[in-house]
């Protein structure tokens, strides 16, 4: 398991699958998710490889959502596209 200061990791190994809960620092909700997960992947995660080497099949909002807790939709809201 790997303790966050915004929330908490652990491998399930049983179900293949990576628990994640954490805080948004955007609205401070609580949020659990569950994603796919290789213990190879959370190996590598839990040494501190950079989140796209240790989990290359999440999408980037996803791996978003892992360190920082911020969902794909608060960050649009809180960081909107500039119009050019």
């Amino acid at each position: 398991m790997v303790s966050k200061l915004n929330g908490w990791t652990e491998f399930l190994p049983d179900e293949g699958k990576l628990l994640v809960i954490r805080q948004s620092p955007v609205s401070g909700k609580l949020r659990l998710k569950y994603f796919d997960c290789t213990a190879d992947e959370y190996t590598r995660f839990a040494v501190g490889a950079l989140i796209q080497n240790a989990f290359p099949n999440l999408s980037a909002e996803d791996r978003e959502f892992i360190i920082t807790g911020i969902t794909d939709e608060e960050w649009k809201q809180t960081f909107p596209a500039e119009e050019e």
